[in-house]
This record gives C-alpha cells, sequence and structure tokens, in this order.
C-alpha cells in the first residue's frame, strides 16, 4: 500500500455539523494574521478533526496561532498559483468526491443502506435450506489468466475440481467450502440466481470487487427453522453489506461502460518494468507513451505516462505498486471513476454546497502548510506577523465551558 497525505486526508474526511452551543456567531472572526483570518464556523471545524479534539483549549490555541503564520505566510506568497498544489487539490476533490463515505456516495448512496424489517423477514423466509458452495479464489486477473484459459461451453464440474489442484496452496487464491444460507453475502450480489439454481451448477470466472470466483453449487439441505429474533441482526447487516457491495460495483460498471477504457496492455508492462521505485518516477521512458484509450464528454482521448505521472504524484492516496502491471490497471480505473464521479458531483450543484467548500479550502490550507513545511524555509514568523489572540482565546474557554455545563 502506497499512501501520501494520508492520515491527512483521513482526519479531514470528518464531515463536521458544529458545535450546537457555539457561543458566538459563525462568521465572527476568532483571528487574525496578516492576511489570513479565523472564523468561528472554521474553527469548529477544525476543532472537531480526530488530530484536534483531543487537545486542550490552551495547546489549540497555540497550534493555530503556529499554522495561521505559516497561512498567512502562504498567501502573501501566493501559494495558491502553484501548479502542484492546485493539482492536489483537484486530484484531492476527486478522491473525496468519488470515495466511500465521499460527496457522491453520502449524497445517492447511503440513504439506501437501510434495511427495512420487512426486508429482513423475506430473507428469513428464504433461509430453509443450507447450500453447499465451494469456491476458488484470485485476487487478480493477472493470476486468473495465467491458471486458466476461457472455456467457450462453460466449466464442468471436473474442470472446477482440476482447477482447484492447479492452484492449491498458490499465494494470490484461495479454496473454500461450507455451508452457506441466503443471502450468500458476497456471493449473492453477483450470482442473484443462486438461491434457485440446480445442485451440480458450476460459475466462473465470475468478476468481483475483490478479484474473481468460480462457484460449484454441490449440495443443498434442509435447515430446522431458526426464531428470526435470534438471527434477524444478523440478516439485517449481511443484507446492508450486500447493497451496499451492489452500489460499488453497479457504479464501477456505470463508469466502464460510459467511457469505454482501452487499456494497452504492453506500455503498462513496460512501465512496470522501468520505474524508479524510490522516488516514483520514470526517467528512460517517453512521457507521452499511451497507456489507455476512453471516451469523455463526446470524444476519444489518450491516457498517456504523463497523465499517469500527474496520479501518483498528486492523488492523495492509491493501493498497489507501481511495478506490478495488475496494481496499474486498478489504477487507471481508480482514475476514471474518480473524474467520473466527480463530474456527476459537480452536476449536483457540489460546487455551492457549505460542507464541500468547507471541507475543500481546508484541504487547500494543510496542502499550503505540507507545502511550507517541505521546503524548509527558515522564517521568523513570530516577528513577521502581529498577532491578536484575546478573542480566539476567549472562545475556546467558552467553548469548554458550554461542553461543560452540556455534560453535567
Amino acid at each position: 500500500m502506497f499512501t501520501k497525505l494520508v492520515a491527512l486526508f483521513a482526519g479531514m474526511s470528518v464531515v463536521i455539523a458544529g458545535c450546537q452551543t457555539t457561543p458566538v456567531g459563525k462568521d465572527d472572526v476568532l483571528l487574525k494574521i496578516g492576511p489570513w483570518q479565523l472564523d468561528t464556523a472554521t474553527c469548529e471545524y477544525i476543532i472537531n478533526s480526530p488530530s484536534w479534539i483531543q487537545l486542550t483549549p490552551e495547546q489549540q490555541r497555540e497550534r493555530m496561532i503556529a499554522e495561521g503564520r505559516i497561512l498567512a505566510f502562504a498567501l502573501d506568497q501566493r501559494y495558491d498559483t502553484i501548479s502542484l498544489i492546485h493539482c492536489q487539490l483537484e486530484h484531492a476533490m476527486q478522491y473525496y468526491t468519488s470515495s466511500v463515505d465521499g460527496y457522491v456516495w453520502n449524497k445517492k448512496v447511503k440513504p439506501l443502506l437501510q434495511v427495512s424489517d420487512e426486508a429482513v423477514h423475506q430473507a428469513h423466509a428464504l433461509r430453509t435450506q443450507e447450500y453447499k458452495i465451494e469456491t476458488i479464489y484470485f485476487s487478480k486477473e493477472a493470476l486468473l489468466k495465467e491458471y486458466y484459459t476461457m472455456h467457450q461451453a462453460g466449466l464442468s464440474v471436473k474442470d472446477f475440481y482440476a482447477l482447484q489442484q492447479k492452484v492449491k496452496g498458490v499465494p494470490g487464491t484461495n479454496i473454500f467450502s461450507g455451508y452457506l444460507r441466503y443471502p450468500f453475502y458476497p456471493l449473492g450480489v453477483y450470482l442473484p440466481a443462486l438461491e434457485k439454481a440446480a445442485e451440480g451448477t458450476v460459475w466462473g470466472p465470475v468478476e468481483a470487487l475483490s478479484g474473481y470466483y468460480f462457484v460449484y453449487l454441490a449440495d443443498k439441505r434442509p435447515l430446522a427453522p431458526v426464531p428470526i429474533a435470534q438471527e434477524q441482526e444478523h440478516i439485517r447487516e449481511e443484507l446492508r453489506l450486500a447493497i451496499k457491495e451492489k452500489a460499488i460495483w453497479e457504479s464501477r460498471q456505470q463508469v466502464l461502460h460510459d467511457m469505454k477504457p482501452v487499456l494497452y496492455e504492453a506500455a503498462i508492462a513496460d512501465i512496470a518494468s522501468k520505474v524508479d521505485t524510490t522516488e516514483n518516477k520514470w526517467r528512460r521512458v517517453n512521457p507521452e507513451l499511451v497507456l489507455m484509450a476512453y471516451e469523455w464528454k463526446g470524444t476519444r482521448r489518450n491516457y498517456t505516462l504523463s497523465h499517469f505521472t500527474e496520479y501518483v504524484r498528486c492523488q492523495p492516496a492509491f493501493s498497489g505498486s507501481l511495478s506490478n502491471a495488475g496494481d496499474i490497471r486498478q489504477m487507471l480505473y481508480a482514475w476514471l471513476i474518480g473524474i467520473h464521479l466527480y463530474a456527476q458531483g459537480q452536476s449536483m450543484d457540489m460546487e455551492r454546497d457549505s460542507a464541500y467548500q468547507q471541507f475543500r479550502d481546508r484541504y487547500r490550507q494543510q496542502l499550503f502548510v505540507s507545502y511550507y513545511k517541505s521546503q524548509h524555509i527558515d522564517h521568523q514568523l513570530e516577528t513577521k506577523y502581529a498577532v491578536s489572540v484575546d478573542q480566539l482565546a476567549a472562545y475556546l474557554e467558552k467553548r469548554k465551558a458550554f461542553q461543560e455545563k452540556d455534560d453535567q
């Protein structure tokens, strides 16, 4: 797992509603340092984040002053015009918008994750049989292709067991055999006909979010009824997880359908073999090497190594190794999903949403601080900017008193 600014992004992904007992107006200016100022709403957003909430008012005040001096310097030095910071902010907003628990997810999908009592009762009524299910799992497409050649007529039971023997003990694969009940999470998401299928049916390869499956329904047997009170919470959670996985899967499939990507495997293998993993750079590869073609806004476009280098440099977080062609392939898909859902968020008036604006503005500030520290600039900021801290100190003390009163 390679991550950059992950702690920062994770800490800021918490959407803060604000203190209900705010002692002053949300637009009041609590602290002003040079061209930078801190209002009450932003102060609340900051001090409710995970890295601030446990600090004392004195520690919060001192940290805000230290950070405020850097932000004042950043504004004076026009950090907002630095292309790297602009690129990092753009990628971060795409990441935030398109991630699970990001803007589009919370607006469109989260309301659908509620499981009704009726759905629980319907699922419970279908749990009168146990199904003996055997699976062969491949974590990556490249691994699947190494051990399996597509059968036009589909797999027989004999083929299934032959493949099982072939991959036994191979890293990145897994073999499972056991009895499952409806809704068969996660397999039921991808095999909705499983509940009605006949014994002896084989499916595969079935592409899922986590990899690829071959599935064999070996047996069915009656199950003594279990009172719904004993398993309704388990059923509810399994249904909720199934809805969540289905939503992620369908969103991914919609993106791929709309953007029609074609990946150039030889080019991807080439950059995987030539990456400098110490700096995540490609020094001996043409930056205009085309890795992928896709459709966007009515035109066919190319995605080159220079685009991918920008992604690696500016994305807040990504998983996988740049020396692994399969991982690079998943990063390209992640980029497609990011820009597709970001455009969807913009169509939902995201830019006018106050919570989104607050997140974006705070993230930009943190990029300013990170960039400042990366430059090892040695300025006497304590004497460069005058600080009037009385109002901030009073606010933090009043806020603490309000919270203590609420707790009593």
